[in-house]
Parts: C-alpha cells; sequence; structure tokens
C-alpha cells in the first residue's frame, strides 16, 4: 500500500510540475511577444529640422530637369583600393536614364547588380517595391519611408569595407559605405542632408541563395529622428 501511495504522490507531483512549467512557458512566450511588439524600432528616415527641404512632388518627371539628366548616375566601385565606374563601357542605346544596362552589372558582380536596382528604385520613387531589398530580420529593428518621391540621386560610390562568412555557413555578410547626392533634395526619403551634400550611409547586407539583401542602416550620429 505504501508503495501504491508513493507511486500516486509521485505521479500528482509530476502532474502539478508540468501545469507549473506549461503555465511558466505559456507566460515566456506571451512577454517575449509583448517586447517584441512594443519595441522601439530605429527610423531610417532621420530628420535635420534645420535643413531647408525642397517641395515635394510626387508626379515630378526629374528627368525633365536638363541639369539633373547632366549628372552622372552610375555607381563608382570601391574595392581593395581600387575604384572603377560600373558600365562605363556601356553603348548609350542601353542605357536607362545614363545607367548601364543591368547585365554590364551583374558581369562584376552580385553585389554591383543589387545595387544597381537599388539606386534606380530610389531615383524612381518606387517606395512599394523599396522594401524587397531588405532581409525579414531588418524589420524587426528598422522602420522605412512608407513613402518617397522620385529621388535625383547621382554621384554615387559605394566602398567596400569587409566580407565574412555568414553564422550559416551559406551566407555571407558584407559591410559598405554608401555616398552620394540628391539635387533639390526634398526630405521624403533622407531628412538628415542637404541638397547635392554628402552623408555616407553604412550598411550590411546578406547574400544567401543567389541574392543579396540589405540587413543593416547606419547614419552618422547627432540627427534629430523624427517620424519613419
Amino acid at each position: 500500500m505504501k508503495d501504491e501511495k508513493r507511486v500516486l504522490l509521485l505521479k500528482r507531483i509530476a502532474r502539478v510540475t508540468l501545469r507549473v512549467l506549461l503555465v511558466c512557458l505559456v507566460l515566456f512566450l506571451a512577454v517575449t511577444a509583448v517586447k517584441a511588439i512594443f519595441r522601439k524600432k530605429i527610423p531610417t528616415r532621420v530628420v535635420d529640422e534645420s535643413i531647408r527641404f525642397s517641395e515635394p512632388d510626387y508626379d515630378a518627371d526629374i528627368f525633365s530637369d536638363p541639369m539633373y539628366v547632366s549628372k552622372e548616375r552610375n555607381i563608382y566601385w570601391s574595392e581593395y583600393g581600387n575604384t572603377v565606374l560600373l558600365g562605363e563601357s556601356c553603348p548609350e542605346s542601353l542605357r536607362w536614364h545614363g545607367i548601364a544596362d543591368a547585365s554590364y552589372y551583374l558581369a562584376a558582380g552580385a553585389e554591383q547588380a543589387f545595387f544597381r536596382e537599388f539606386f534606380i528604385c530610389l531615383i524612381k520613387g518606387d517606395s512599394q517595391n523599396y522594401k524587397s531589398f531588405f532581409t525579414d530580420s531588418f524589420f524587426s529593428n528598422y522602420t522605412v519611408p512608407d513613402t518617397f518621391t522620385p529621388q535625383k540621386i547621382y554621384d554615387i560610390s559605394v566602398e567596400v569595407v569587409n566580407r565574412a562568412p555568414g553564422e550559416d555557413g551559406s551566407s555571407v555578410t558584407s559591410s559598405f559605405i554608401l555616398r552620394y547626392r540628391i539635387m533639390n533634395n526634398n526630405g521624403t526619403y533622407r531628412g538628415d542632408v542637404e541638397s547635392d551634400a554628402v552623408r555616407p550611409v553604412y550598411i550590411t547586407t546578406v547574400y544567401r541563395s543567389g541574392a543579396v539583401r540589405i540587413d543593416s542602416i547606419a547614419y552618422y550620429e547627432g540627427v534629430k529622428r523624427n517620424g519613419k
């Protein structure tokens, strides 16, 4: 009888312990979910309220501006101390508003082709497809502008800072410094830089399964962050 009572007692203790563990697990998951929801994300559109911006025009045809059309929009790529202008040999007939055809960038590498599409997206003001340039985990830490006008971006340079194998062994993480100018900047995309000025952007990308995506963005500190 004593053995039966001991078995029953042990079963009862096991049931209570299991219930306690389940309750703890549910509470842990709930707290984690709440933290994820209310965690403060970093806005990638930062605003310096001392800057006077141009008036936004979402329907603007930026290529009707001869001053902007005359600017260089291909990417200067810097790596291992060498700088080259990508797509320089591309004939005019194959260019998109002065930017060399994608095949010329792809011949240089997947990262080069990625940045061509990234800057074309900004120049077009294509805010709908903008999010596709980022990893899923990026949006756990950052927000991006909901909309922005076509951007008169020119004088673009991408400098390779570092490359390293990813922790999963099947990806490559790379760091870059992006520099570019925006003519008549209206602040809808970059609210931290004056027209025709340069303020570097530090980004990290992940190359996985043949695709490059941005995983983090960092700006110079000391700028008021306001809005999305």
